[in-house]
């Protein structure tokens, strides 16, 4: 899923090629990052246009090329946040009860699994895109200690389930 040092540096400095290299390798990442915090996919797709976009745009403000995975995820996060805050500040009552309460969100339709919100999103983090304690603790702001935990009451959840 990481790019070369290389293609990341020549995506610092501008090179289309090495973009299109970048948004390959880590397509998938982000859309999981954000559909932990949006409701709908049209949400999620708007998101991850502007999360690939502003990137782009910034690109060159990226500290080194070993920043670049980080940088990623935290830019998805920041633009899935601000789209849940947006979209609460601008819901009122009659969108509200038409969106449905027990809707699952695209992230619970991913792992349809009886498990928290933060287990399902830590046990993908972790599962799916391989990403280190260190990283899963900053993306969702908490401690690794708690990540840990969150990830290994899903782990015990999982085998539960599929024991039965």
């Amino acid at each position: 899923m990481n790019v070369s040092i290389r293609t990341a540096t020549n995506f610092i400095r501008g090179d289309d090629v090495a973009a299109a290299e970048v948004y390959q390798a880590y397509r998938k990442l982000p859309y999981f990052i954000i559909v932990a915090y949006v409701k709908t996919k049209e949400d999620a797709e708007d998101v991850y246009q502007e999360t690939f976009t502003r990137v782009l745009t910034n690109r060159s403000t990226i500290a080194s090329p070993s920043a670049l995975h980080s940088y990623l995820c935290q830019t998805a996060r920041n633009c899935a946040i601000d789209c849940a805050k947006n979209k609460e500040e601008n819901l009122n009552p009659e969108v509200e009860e038409s969106l449905g309460e027990n809707e699952p969100t695209p992230l619970e339709s991913l792992l349809p699994l009886n498990l928290s919100v933060e287990e399902k999103t830590i046990a993908g983090y972790r599962i799916g895109f391989g990403l280190s304690w260190k990283e899963i603790s900053e993306l969702i702001s908490i401690p690794m200690s708690t990540a840990k935990l969150h990830y290994h009451e899903a782990k015990k959840k999982i085998k539960e389930t599929y024991s039965k």
